[in-house]
């Protein structure tokens, strides 16, 4: 699920170590050098520096909070994500694959077949691979092809908690640059004026909080929507459970999911007025953060903000429906 990113990322703590066979598990990982992934990824990268030590405290159920990884660093138990073999949910690329992959081979074994909610006769489906335009996952999770030779971009998501949109600041820039500049400007005068930093100071990571910005409405629909060359434009959002479920009923099939178009989701399910960008801190490493307000990265954008240990950008910005309760966002006027 390209589109549509969840946010369940628990990471591991000591007490799931403590639950079923997982301690023996960690320590195997360990010893055979076995990669962790982190919180935050979708790919195993972290390997833990295994030593007589920590396996002797491990064995005796003394379980530190903190681990040394081979390239030199260090990483908190939290920062491990929770995997399924600990008895986690698993994450985004396993639920969003498998989604993906059950509605197509479901609409493949059933066609020709009426989906109602989108008004056409369906003749086959596609997963939609590869990268698009911008180096990154196409906007299109399958294509689903009707009985007149149309192709019907689909864009789907799990029912759970999300943040949602394309292409990350790649995508927006693509469309609407004036607009992203603005935020991050809105973002640099919030370090500046609000919390009085300047450049180079630094600060605690948790110092930093996340900041949130209404989208003006007239961006809402086209960033749904996204263009060709973020692999999009999409035309129906799918929303329903990781594990797809179908029977044909005179003809036509009915899922346990529904499909909507991007309008209609906006309006009926979200609503204009409650889509955000988010700035959230993202691979933060070490224990602080260094303001940046001299340096760019990609597309001429300030830093603003990075790790004080190896000098990365620790922050990204995202669109999302949801902004925690009391907070106000900020205006971009």
């Amino acid at each position: 699920m390209k589109a549509f990113e969840f946010l369940n990322e628990a990471g591991l703590s000591v007490g799931d170590l403590r639950k079923r066979d997982n301690l023996q598990l960690f320590m195997d990982m360990i010893g055979k050098g076995e990669p962790f992934v982190k919180v935050g990824d979708e790919e195993p990268s972290i390997v833990l520096k295994p030593s007589d030590e920590l396996m002797m405290k491990l064995q005796n159920n003394d379980i530190p909070y903190i681990f040394d990884t081979n390239d030199g660093k260090q990483i908190r138990l939290a920062g491990l994500f929770k995997t399924k073999s600990f008895g986690g949910a698993g994450n985004k690329k396993d639920t969003s694959e498998r989604q993906e992959h059950g509605l197509v081979n479901i609409i493949n074994a059933n066609a020709p077949c009426k989906i109602a909610q989108m008004d056409i006769v369906a003749k086959s489906a596609r997963p939609f691979e590869g990268m698009n335009a911008l180096g990154k996952e196409q906007y299109i999770d399958i294509m689903i092809t009707d009985d007149q030779g149309k192709d019907h971009g689909i864009s789907m998501k799990a029912s759970g908690s999300m943040t949602i949109g394309g292409g990350g600041t790649a995508g927006a820039m693509n469309m609407f640059p004036d607009l992203i500049k603005k935020v991050y400007a809105r973002i640099e005068q919030y370090l500046v004026d609000d919390m009085e930093l300047q450049d180079d100071d630094v600060v605690p990571h948790s110092a930093i909080p996340d900041l949130y910005f209404s989208i003006p409405e007239e961006h809402v629909t086209p960033l749904m929507r996204g263009n060709k060359a973020m692999g999009g434009p999409i035309e129906f959002i799918y929303v329903g459970a990781s594990d797809v479920v179908g029977e044909v009923i005179d003809g036509s099939l009915t899922l346990n999911g529904n499909f909507s178009t991007v309008k209609g989701y906006i309006n009926d399910t979200v609503g204009l007025n409650n889509f955000y960008f988010r700035m959230r801190k993202r691979d933060a490493d070490g224990e602080h953060t260094q303001i940046d307000l001299s340096s760019v990265g990609k597309y001429d954008l300030p830093i603003l903000m990075k790790n004080e240990s190896n000098n990365r950008r620790n922050w990204r910005l995202l669109m999302t429906t949801s902004k925690p309760k009391n907070k106000t966002p900020l205006t971009l006027d």
